[in-house]
């Protein structure tokens, strides 16, 4: 039987756990425009509660890019997967070509469709006093979507984005943010994992982002959800968990979800039958050996 616990991964279907009411405002803020820098210290599961959201304002006819920063590793990869995911938008339905022309509207993207129907762009350089035009336009894009579909609501994730930082200084910052502040009703959510950078980002006077984005901090999942949650996951492969084992589990991970994950899942492989508190402690041997 296949260990119902993950980690290392995203959380998805029934491994996901709770952050409810984390989904419910991150809904509400995208519906509303906001602009956020989610935050929080590594493995609270901060992407996978963003491709949760995603899916729910998805499956409510809204549209939703996600980007991530971590694929790029010079200015042009920033442009080029930026160019991809609004791109996109124009694979859903339609005439992909006329779409593409009123998305990038102001710049000349090369680009192809493969027979899988998949579009993807390349940019022709321009001079180094213009490096910003390109980007700028592309970021454009979610305004010129929003035209064609008044009263969608549009996100924009950027996840891993302190790698902004690290192609381009502050220059991409600069562009970002003039861009996003006249899109009054489109949302963006910034988020990533090294969370010394972004807090910089966001938070330093001297940042060209600096107070640009709402804060949303994310904690750690509270135990009264995890304890159903690891319950439920026990039980259904045919195993029990007692409550000593449990209260021991978030004692030592605190209801982190990525340690959590990974403390079950080294738990449930020792498990016959049912887990007790001496295995939990056999597991994190396990773990730190």
């Amino acid at each position: 039987m296949r260990n119902p616990f993950t980690y290392g991964v995203i959380a998805s279907g029934n491994s996901f756990c709770n952050r409810t009411e984390e989904m419910e405002q991150l809904v509400r803020a995208a519906e509303n425009g906001e602009k956020l820098h989610i935050h929080g210290n590594r493995r609270t599961g901060k992407t996978s509660l963003l491709k949760r959201t995603i899916r729910n304002i998805e499956e409510t006819g809204g549209l939703c890019f996600y980007i991530d920063v971590w694929k790029c590793f010079e200015p042009s990869d920033f442009t080029r997967i930026c160019g991809e995911a609004f791109a996109g938008y124009a694979e859903r339905g339609g005439s992909a070509l006329q779409k593409l022309s009123r998305i990038f509207s102001g710049i000349s993207p090369s680009f192809s469709i493969g027979d899988d129907g998949k579009i993807a762009l390349s940019f022709v350089p321009v001079p180094s006093a213009d490096e910003g035009i390109p980007l700028r336009k592309l970021l454009e894009a979610p305004m010129r979507i929003s035209e064609m579909e008044p009263g969608r609501t549009i996100l924009v994730v950027m996840d891993e984005f302190q790698q902004v930082r690290k192609i381009s200084g502050t220059r991409y910052e600069r562009i970002i943010r003039s861009v996003i502040q006249e899109q009054q009703d489109i949302a963006w959510f910034f988020c990533g994992s090294s969370s010394t950078i972004l807090m910089n980002m966001f938070q330093k006077r001297s940042s060209p982002l600096y107070r640009s984005c709402g804060q949303f901090p994310l904690g750690s999942i509270p135990s009264e959800h995890w304890r159903k949650h690891i319950t439920d996951m026990f039980e259904g492969t045919g195993k029990t968990i007692s409550d000593e084992a449990l209260t021991l589990i978030l004692n030592c991970t605190e209801g982190i979800p990525g340690y959590t994950q990974q403390l079950c899942h080294a738990l449930w492989d020792l498990t016959d039958k049912g887990a007790e508190a001496h295995i939990v402690a056999k597991a994190v041997d396990l773990l730190i050996d």
